[in-house]
């Protein structure tokens, strides 16, 4: 499988898939609200988030540079395992690997410390990546009948679109403030304290389109959103990340040497972002790495980064403390498949 092909399981990749009726709206054409003038707390109970283009920064801080310690291997003696999550508090890796019959995967925690390996159980093959209950010590998995995938056909007025992902997933914030629900198309932000629901039309294009939302992730103090959007209405091609910023209601996009975006990673305790990108007409060539101030929008290409073959669908996840970064740093074969696992660690700083 080469790259390309793995970079296309992007699009289906989520934190936790949880649909519960009537989440997120039905219909999306109507007003685009991203140049409200108005507060977002004002227009939460009107049912819509009201986010507004950052004003261009002055003079943009400089970006800090990200360096890497040496490789370091990781005690894994197992098949191919993607990393689903680095577990905070813990000091514990949850992987999914292949599991013993058709139609099933397996899952683990691992300390990468000792090489000590949990088995969890398995479950179906499922495209989104499981999460980790700290407090119930458990996956959290979607075992309800009343989950089930939403159907939300799209108008024809709206266009068609190669692109279309009913499911609906979601991302917490890990101060349990906030929630955003997503499928490709529609966002709606929950807010934990109130219960109130407002829809995130920040994927408007300007023609009244919608950018497919691939990913959404959280700063660690809830207060920066990052969505990964497809630039137009197609499985692969070039992204956008958006960057919001839920104190001051604004939103602010960055692009990367005008590479695809393939993962989006928060540095634990930082107002920046680690991102990997690919160059999809170059199938072979190494995923690269930047930093993003969120503040600022300002980019830093991560010189002396590892070269990992898919970080988007194997993994790539920082420690609870962020100074380490953890990956599947697995390689294809003649063939282009990977048959062996891997996992890798570095230490990591910021100057």
């Amino acid at each position: 499988m080469n790259r390309n092909a793995f970079f296309a399981l992007l699009v289906a990749i989520g934190v936790i898939t949880v649909v519960i009726a009537g989440l997120l709206p039905t219909d999306m054409s109507g007003e685009n609200f991203a140049h409200s003038s108005a507060t977002l707390d004002e227009l939460r109970g009107e049912g819509r988030c009201a986010f507004s283009p950052a004003p261009p920064t002055a003079q943009a801080a400089a970006v800090p540079e990200l360096r890497f310690g040496p490789r370091r291997e990781i005690l894994w003696a197992g098949p191919p395992a993607r990393i689903a999550e680095w577990i905070s508090p813990t000091d514990q890796l949850l992987l999914v690997l292949p599991g013993a019959s058709a139609g099933r995967e397996a899952m683990a925690l691992l300390t990468p410390s000792s090489g000590e390996v949990r088995a969890l159980g398995d479950r179906s093959i499922a495209q989104s990546l499981p999460a980790w209950s700290v407090s119930a010590n458990a996956v959290i998995e979607r075992a309800d009948a009343r989950f089930s995938a939403l159907s939300a056909p799209r108008d024809e007025a709206q266009g068609v679109a190669a692109y279309v992902n009913t499911e609906v997933q979601i991302a917490a914030d890990v101060r349990g403030a906030h929630t955003v629900a997503w499928t490709s198309y529609r966002a709606r932000l929950i807010d934990a304290a109130s219960g109130e629901e407002c829809d995130l039309m920040v994927n408007r294009i300007a023609d009244g389109a919608d950018r497919p939302i691939v990913d959404a992730k959280w700063s660690s103090d809830g207060r920066w959103l990052a969505l990964l959007m497809l630039t137009e209405a197609e499985r692969l091609g070039p992204t956008v990340l958006r960057v919001l910023d839920l104190e001051r209601a604004v939103w602010r996009d960055v692009n990367v040497d005008e590479l695809t975006i393939s993962t989006v990673n928060w540095i634990p305790g930082r107002q920046e972002v680690l991102v990997t990108a690919v160059d999809l007409s170059e199938p072979g060539a190494p995923d690269v790495m930047y930093v993003i101030d969120a503040a600022s929008g300002g980019v830093r290409r991560a010189e002396g980064a590892p070269a990992l073959f898919a970080p988007a669908y194997w993994g790539l996840r920082f420690a609870p403390d962020g100074r380490s970064l953890a990956a599947a740093c697995v390689a294809p074969d003649e063939s282009g498949l990977v048959t062996r696992g891997a996992l890798c660690s570095w230490e990591v700083s910021l100057r």
